[in-house]
């Protein structure tokens, strides 16, 4: 700290305790700032005693004895803490463009000033950003390697932000009025018991409740804006207990130790807000701390009483509770969900393939006996798609959908989600187990059928707790609805449908009328007549994906009649738009598909199409090419695909980008992308290219 000189404005706000805020401004002293603004409120008369330290608490401002300019903006009248700290700094950002904020209770470790003011500078003009703060609430919980993280929680026990991110500001709040009865909440949160609690704080501040900061997290939720929170407390509140405006009672948040922060700082690749953070503050600071007792049952709307607490993910103490009246067993608000779906397809399920093997026969046979097999089918939460594929090479029209997991096996048959599609049945293998809330999500699939077969353990007869049944997989976190035999019937009931069951896991909500001994005929494989069995449409989805192939062949040697080379040179100029090329094949495997962009980019590296290319360098393994744009960005890792995918989305975000080329398995989730699979690559196919098979694939 003794080389490092401040000169970021400081905001002191006062009140009426003189002995917190002496120790605030020794704090200040210490790193001079060259500009001090002082904001006060004036004595509320009715109490004793308080114009004598309102008037000691201003008297600690005359202590300035080093070079620096001081303005203070004292009112003259109590205007309350919200209206004052709101007025005060509107005045602070009608004279400068950026300031370090401390109230009078929050004493910060001296490397708070550094860290804001760096960030300040590196943040400036990035609107995704509306504050930095000195706080750290995890109490040693979810570590990160870099310096900060993102968060949605603008926590202001000494902050600094920017007059641009100041004027989105309401303190009047008047968007929610228009907001409160949408789902922007539930958008922003996705926890009902968050929005609840946050719907209520919001209203009451709406209401006038005397909180600027409430106020100030609507704005930056309003404005999707992130708060930089650093990877250790730099701050700590000294103001709570009597006196306190509202933090009067004492809780693990007062007076926290403060820690050094250590410089340089060491900045997070990619500006993504860190969900497991954020949820383990909603848990402990905000909603969490509702200690709800009993809950409504989320399949028929009864009391739930708490049934039982398990450790999930090995670190969270969640509750689960069963209903009085149909016995499903839902857990308490999942905050936990980002963390636990790091990875779309849990690591534990070692039976996928041979799940998907049986399940495909079983539908076969219910399709073939019961239902239209010329019509359209689509699998629900179908994960990689491999069901998908199987289903087609037996023969059925299937679709899938899934919109957390990566698309490996169904591309080109991917199934739309609207009122206007439908399907003969839907499938949904393992799925409803997820659902945080059950009959949206049934009521949803049921827009696109009548029918929807799944698999879904129910609860054994003697009622096992958490601990002791295996398909709670408390160790993933991602099972948060167990349903028996009664939750489904209420479920029938309430859609108007007819249920279907083995009793066990796999179970048929229709609108048709089976008997028990007809839908358990589906699991004795085979037992249909042979002139029904579909025939499969490999060669159909083979001959459509080369028919695409072959047409956008023929457009290019159309476009060859026409002097491609002049024709493209020209579309290139006219043509505003960018590509993001994924280089992770030259940090993976220096074999074919390297080779051949390579060459691509050394082409394109001498024609003004190079103009709208920039390459994803990983981990700086591309080659450097003369000509063409590099961006490094970290090297893939197998074990992280969907983390992979975040931040390829929020790259092409900041660069603009129209399409995204991959040469692996990494796509952003939103961007249009074109992927080009490693089996092009004849090593690793053990093929050369003069194997016949290699060049019908590829020609």
């Amino acid at each position: 700290m003794t080389q490092f000189k401040l000169t970021t404005p400081v905001v002191l706000i006062i009140f009426n305790r003189p002995d917190t805020t002496a120790k605030v401004f020794e704090a200040i002293r210490k790193v001079k700032p060259l500009q001090l603004f002082v904001i006060a409120d004036a004595p509320r008369l009715d109490r004793y005693g308080e114009v004598e330290r309102c008037m000691a608490a201003r008297k600690i401002i005359d202590q300035v004895d080093w070079n620096c300019e001081v303005l203070t903006n004292y009112s003259e009248k109590n205007l309350g803490c919200r209206e004052r700290i709101y007025n005060g700094l509107n005045w602070v950002f009608s004279l400068v463009e950026s300031a370090i904020i401390l109230e009078d209770d929050c004493v910060p470790h001296l490397t708070f000033f550094r860290f804001c003011e760096e960030l300040l500078e590196r943040y400036r003009n990035d609107e995704r950003i509306m504050a930095i703060s000195g706080d750290n609430f995890q109490f040693g919980n979810n570590p990160i390697e870099s310096s900060y993280y993102f968060s949605r929680y603008p926590h202001c026990w000494g902050w600094a932000t920017w007059r641009r991110a100041w004027k989105n500001y309401d303190n009047q709040m008047q968007l929610w009025s228009k907001l409160r009865g949408s789902k922007w909440l539930e958008n922003i949160l996705q926890n009902s018991r968050a929005v609840q609690y946050w719907s209520e704080i919001f209203q009451k501040n709406y209401q006038g409740f005397n909180s600027w900061a409430y106020a100030w997290t609507f704005a930056c939720w309003n404005y999707h804006g992130l708060t930089i929170l650093p990877k250790v407390n730099l701050v700590s509140n000294i103001g709570f207990g009597q006196g306190a405006t509202h933090t009067s009672s004492i809780n693990k948040f007062a007076n926290m130790s403060v820690e050094e922060m250590i410089f340089p700082l060491t900045h997070p690749p990619s500006i993504i807000r860190n969900i497991p953070a954020d949820n383990f503050t909603e848990k402990t600071m905000f909603s969490g701390g509702l200690q709800i007792q009993n809950v409504h049952c989320k399949v028929c709307g009864s009391i739930s009483h708490k049934f039982d607490n398990a450790k999930v993910l090995n670190k969270y103490n969640v509750d689960y509770f069963q209903c009085s009246n149909c016995g499903f067993v839902q857990t308490e608000n999942p905050y936990w969900l980002g963390e636990a779906y790091t990875e779309a397809i849990a690591s534990s399920d070692v039976g996928l393939v041979s799940r998907n093997q049986n399940f495909s026969l079983i539908t076969e046979n219910l399709i073939l006996n019961f239902f239209n097999a010329n019509d359209k089918f689509l699998d629900y939460g179908c994960g990689y798609g491999l069901f998908v594929r199987m289903m087609r090479d037996l023969g059925l029209d299937f679709y899938g959908y899934d919109k957390y997991c990566q698309n490996i096996f169904y591309q080109g048959w991917e199934g739309e989600i609207n009122r206007e599609q439908k399907y003969e049945i839907v499938t949904a293998f393992e799925v409803f187990e997820h659902f945080i809330n059950p009959l949206a999500e049934i009521e949803k699939i049921l827009q696109q059928t009548r029918n929807i077969l799944f698999s879904t353990k129910l609860l054994p007869p003697d009622n096992p707790r958490p601990n002791d049944w295996w398909y709670y997989a408390l160790e993933e976190g991602q099972h948060i609805s167990i349903f028996n035999k009664k939750a489904l019937s209420v479920i029938a009931q309430k859609f108007k449908l007819n249920l279907c069951s083995d009793g066990e896991s796999l179970h048929l909500l229709t609108e048709k009328s089976l008997s028990n001994s007809e839908f358990h005929s589906i699991f004795r494989i085979g037992r249909y007549k042979p002139e029904k069995r579909k025939e499969s449409l490999t060669e159909v989805d083979y001959e459509k994906v080369t028919e695409k192939k072959l047409k956008n062949q023929q457009q290019l040697t159309e476009l060859d009649s026409e002097n491609i080379a002049e024709r493209k040179s020209k579309n290139w100029q006219l043509l505003d738009f960018k590509v993001l090329i994924d280089g992770v094949f030259f940090q993976i495997n220096n074999t074919g598909i390297a080779r051949v962009w390579k060459s691509l980019l050394e082409v394109w590296s001498k024609d003004s199409f190079a103009k709208n290319i920039l390459v994803l360098d990983r981990a700086k393994t591309a080659p450097k090419i003369p000509g063409i744009k590099y961006r490094v960005i970290p090297g893939y890792n197998y074990g992280r695909i969907d983390a992979d995918r975040q931040i390829l989305q929020q790259i092409c975000d900041e660069e603009n980008a129209d399409i995204f080329i991959s040469t692996y398995y990494t796509t952003p989730i939103l961007t249009p992308s074109i992927f080009m699979a490693y089996d092009m690559i004849p090593e690793v196919l053990a093929k050369n290219l003069d194997n016949p098979s290699w060049q019908e694939k590829h020609r």
